[in-house]
């Protein structure tokens, strides 16, 4: 709710959400904030660059990099797109902490909720070069670095447990089965 404050501040009155693999909270927060939302096509959830050119400056892409946490965004498109369209970029990177596609926005959130990549019971994080107004718990800061550090065992165990799920159900249709 903080990064969608600030691009409020910066006079973005349109948040473009994606239509399948987002979080339902996305729209609540819009509403608290009234900002006007809107669902941009996807495939299965994952972004279609070229509705984006239908947008303009007044707009702010939020959008998750890892879609229902089992298919990750072309980040790289994305940006670009927005930028050619003045639209900024919040990359809510709760799932794809450890991957290149967590690292791409002009504001960067995360959730440390359980169930994370990072699974820390809760807090989370906001990043990007313009300083944004937040409120600021204290956190048991050796206890996330530690969790933090085992990012990479962390993934590989969730991608080795995904693998299994994938075998476990390859007679059936699968969307993004990479």
């Amino acid at each position: 709710q903080y990064a969608l404050k600030h691009c409020k501040n910066l006079g973005k009155t349109n948040v473009i959400l994606q239509d399948a693999g987002g979080w339902m909270s996305y729209k609540k927060d819009c509403d608290k904030l009234r900002l006007d939302h809107v669902e941009v096509k996807t495939n299965d959830g994952l972004i279609i660059t070229k509705e984006l050119e239908k947008f303009s400056e007044d707009s702010v892409l939020l959008i998750t990099s890892s879609v229902g946490y089992f298919a990750l965004q072309d980040m790289d498109d994305i940006q670009e797109t927005c930028k050619k369209q003045g639209i900024l970029l919040i990359n809510d990177a709760s799932g794809s902490l450890g991957e290149k596609e967590a690292k791409t926005g002009d504001i960067i959130i995360g959730s440390f909720n359980k169930w994370k990549p990072v699974d820390f019971g809760s807090g989370g994080f906001i990043a990007s070069d313009f300083e944004i107004e937040s409120e600021w718990a204290e956190l048991d800061y050796d206890a996330l670095h530690e969790k933090l550090i085992n990012l990479p065992n962390r993934m590989d165990f969730l991608y080795d447990q995904a693998n299994k799920v994938k075998k476990d159900l390859s007679n059936y249709n699968i969307l993004h089965k990479e």
